[in-house]
């Protein structure tokens, strides 16, 4: 499964990268940069019991690139992240994250997409980003392939379709590896004030943990606007409803034997479930400050082997204090509850993290941050833990533009 998801990748971006593209102008730009950075971080695994803290060297190479023509355009990232943890070098790692995202214009009315990512990562963010749970620094492997269309119905109307598929590893056999195929189809419909666009969306998907036969599959149907208030702020609201059927496998008591042998045995177990989708984001710009804010509720598979009601909130203030200096605030939470006959887990993860940057020149930039974060989850019972990240860092980007 994993080489044929890995070869699907590739096919797909040597096809769109290497696809013939007549075009009388093009823009592209690449950006190579490094960034060395210095943490203290007090609790490594988020954990609840046993406290682990260290210091924490990391590199991270990056070259995002972007190439503009009248039918293509194409951007992507090339990232490396080396870590050297000075207390627990054991779990020293070098995370990856390599993505691409393409649109062709083949006629008019006519685009074809491509959205392919393979990252491994190793410090909790990603898994937390996807389920709102907390893992281990075991590595994660993520491996992600969308191709889909676009199609001008008319000047007003557009006809989107994609097919995902995704894959995610991990090291840890404490952990349940999983993939998932989904597929949706949309409408968007510009109307004629020309800041107000109206969405609506199918969405299908099925999620498979083949290691302990449990599959879940998912339609959703949503609906909802954009609006543009002004040039510097903009809302979008979707809501709807998800419409899943569960299948797991559960550990069940076997008396028929009873009292010579009691046997555990599986056994599989079907549910149905409606539950609501919500999506809510607004981004403003000022002059020197910008503001981003959203909410979302979904359903989303995780590393322990079912799918998670998860809602995800975050906030992002960015100031400029001059052309050189800049803060940004962030702000993150995470509340996800098992679904189905096995809704007996829910987990709250809350952080804020403010940080400031400066250039020292047009290349160079130094900075320094720290993030706050709590985590409360709740099972037979309840538990809680915190967790201080402190960081300076030091950025170099070269940036390379060209026109033709």
């Amino acid at each position: 499964m994993r080489i044929r998801s890995v070869v699907v990748i590739l096919l797909s971006v040597f096809w769109w990268i290497g696809h013939p593209v007549v075009a009388l102008a093009a823009d592209w730009s690449v950006v190579p940069a490094v960034t060395l950075r210095g943490e203290y971080d007090s609790n490594l695994n988020f954990s609840f019991g046993e406290k682990r803290s260290d210091y924490i060297v990391r590199l991270s190479p990056t070259t995002d690139y972007n190439y503009k023509s009248e039918t293509l355009q194409l951007t992507g990232r090339l990232a490396w992240h080396a870590m050297h943890y000075f207390a627990n070098s054991n779990v020293d790692k070098i995370d990856q994250n390599y993505s691409i995202l393409s649109r062709y214009l083949t006629t008019p009315r006519l685009s074809l997409t491509f959205n392919g990512s393979y990252i491994v990562d190793s410090t909790l963010q990603e898994e937390l980003t996807a389920s709102g749970l907390i893992m281990t620094r075991t590595p994660r492997e993520f491996i992600r392939a969308t191709p889909g269309l676009a199609y001008n119905l008319t000047e007003r109307a557009v006809l989107t379709w994609d097919y995902g598929y995704d894959q995610v590893n991990y090291q840890d056999p404490d952990f349940t590896d999983y993939y998932q195929h989904r597929t949706s189809l949309g409408l968007n419909y510009l109307m004629k004030n020309e800041k107000t666009t109206l969405r609506g969306n199918i969405l299908g998907r099925m999620t498979k943990y083949p290691d302990i036969d449990n599959d879940y599959r998912i339609l959703g149907t949503y609906a909802g606007v954009e609006h543009m208030f002004s040039e510097n702020w903009s809302v979008s609201l979707m809501g709807g409803l998800n419409f899943a059927w569960y299948n797991f496998q559960t550990a069940v008591l076997d008396f028929s034997d009873f009292p010579f042998l009691v046997f555990v045995r599986q056994q599989e177990e079907k549910t149905f479930e409606v539950s609501p989708y919500f999506s809510l984001s607004t981004t403003r710009r000022w002059t020197n400050t910008s503001l981003d804010l959203g909410y979302s509720r979904d359903q989303s598979a995780s590393a322990g082997g079912t799918v998670f009601e998860a809602n995800r909130a975050y906030v992002a203030l960015s100031h400029a204090y001059s052309e050189k200096l800049r803060g940004v605030l962030r702000g993150h939470l995470y509340l996800s509850e098992s679904t189905g006959a096995n809704s007996n887990y829910q987990s709250l993860v809350m952080s804020i993290a403010p940080e400031l940057t400066y250039k020292l020149t047009e290349k160079l930039s130094v900075g320094s941050g720290y993030n706050l974060s709590w985590r409360q989850a709740e099972e037979k019972i309840r538990q809680s833990a915190n967790r201080h990240l402190v960081w300076v860092f030091l950025n170099y980007s070269y940036p390379v533009h060209y026109q033709k």
